[in-house]
């Protein structure tokens, strides 16, 4: 299938309703930069361009779009076609656009197995295994049954991460049936502190001073793992910018 040239009035026109979509939101400026410099990018290259880079270069601007990658007209055949390439016997792999890129500030989009969306702009994954409070908010403790080995301490007001879900599947439990749901991702914003736990009952003082000092965020949020985990992760400037997932 041929594709027309992509000039600089398509490259706008496909950007254009990011551009708006991501202006509505609360961390526009830093979310519409970020789609802007990848614009930018591709206008610098003088186009029009032609064949495989016309489509890689159309290809990524879509699946840039927060707002899914055929809200645009201009972006329905350009991503039916990805949908065909990926769909083959073996999948195909994703049409590139060189010219988005710079050394050390690349723009590009790649398979991937995440059933979780990206963070929202200004936000990022909480590393696995740490934790985090949100501002303003109460931290407790208390101590709680264990079973038969006694009792263990349990944390309120405070989330745990998992890292940016990225390769994490479901656990079907094989033979034995065991199913063990992915868990929500945590996204934070910027640290502001730190907080001490403090005791919810009696039983509190039992773990005296060696108490956890708890990292303070501005904002938290949760992302919901998806049920599909085929995915396309989107990365402007190196970071991780959307998830699309087919």
């Amino acid at each position: 299938m041929k594709f027309p040239p992509l000039t600089a009035a398509v490259i706008l026109s496909i950007s254009a309703l990011p551009m708006q979509a991501m202006a509505q939101t609360a961390t526009a400026p830093q979310v519409s930069q970020q789609a802007q410099d990848l614009v930018n990018k591709i206008l610098a290259a003088q186009p029009p361009f032609t064949g495989d880079a016309a489509l890689g270069c159309k290809i990524l601007l879509c699946l840039a779009n927060p707002n899914g990658p055929e809200a645009v007209t201009e972006c329905i055949q350009p991503i039916q076609t990805l949908w065909h390439i990926l769909s083959e016997t073996p999948p195909g792999q994703i049409p590139t656009c060189p010219m988005a890129s710079t050394p050390g500030n690349k723009n590009y989009a790649t398979q991937a197995v995440n059933y979780y969306n990206a963070c929202p702009a200004g936000m990022t994954p909480l590393p696995a295994g740490a934790q985090a409070a949100l501002q303003g908010q109460p931290v407790t403790y208390s101590w709680v049954r264990d079973g038969d080995s006694g009792y263990s301490m349990q944390l309120t007001g405070v989330s745990t991460g998992i890292g940016d879900g990225v390769g994490l599947t479901p656990d079907y439990g094989g033979r034995d049936g065991n199913y063990t749901p992915l868990q929500p991702m945590t996204c934070v914003g910027q640290q502001v502190g730190t907080i001490t736990p403090k005791a919810s009952n009696s039983m509190g003082s039992w773990y005296g001073a060696n108490l956890p000092a708890i990292p303070v965020y501005n904002q938290i949020t949760t992302i919901q793992p998806g049920m599909n985990g085929r995915a396309i992760d989107v990365f402007i400037n190196s970071a991780l910018h959307n998830v699309v997932h087919y």
